[in-house]
């Protein structure tokens, strides 16, 4: 286990840098956590162990956010927050296409977040 490293913390900075419902204990709960990462081919698992001391996160949505990060020349990666049991237990990066992860060659300077419905602050 170990803290996460700065482009792990760059991904989660980024695909939590939208408003919505429970962000803030998303927040809370990635300072409070360690992880591990699994690479496989077209897949990047980041596994959370949060402190069980942090809020629980009170909505019953398994991916309440998903983040697409456009590429050029290539399909978009797509990053997943995964919430178990109230805790944030997966940051899950993987092709859009299947085909091999490039880690070093992702960019996200062109991407769009996708909410779900029930976390989304009703227009004012």
């Amino acid at each position: 286990m170990r803290p996460l490293n700065a482009l792990e913390s760059e991904w989660i900075k980024k695909i939590l840098a939208v408003d919505f419902k429970g962000k803030k204990i998303l927040q809370q709960q990635v300072s409070l956590s360690l992880v591990t990462s699994k690479n496989y081919d077209s897949v990047v698992s980041i596994l959370f162990d949060v402190c069980k001391s942090a809020s629980k996160f009170p909505y019953a949505e398994r991916v309440p956010i998903e983040m697409r990060a456009f590429q050029k020349d290539r399909n978009p990666i797509l990053f997943l927050i995964h919430v178990v049991g109230g805790y944030i237990c997966e940051l899950e990066v993987l092709t859009a296409d299947s085909s091999k992860i490039q880690v070093g060659e992702i960019r996200i300077d062109s991407i769009e977040h996708v909410i779900s419905d029930t976390l989304m602050f009703e227009e004012q």
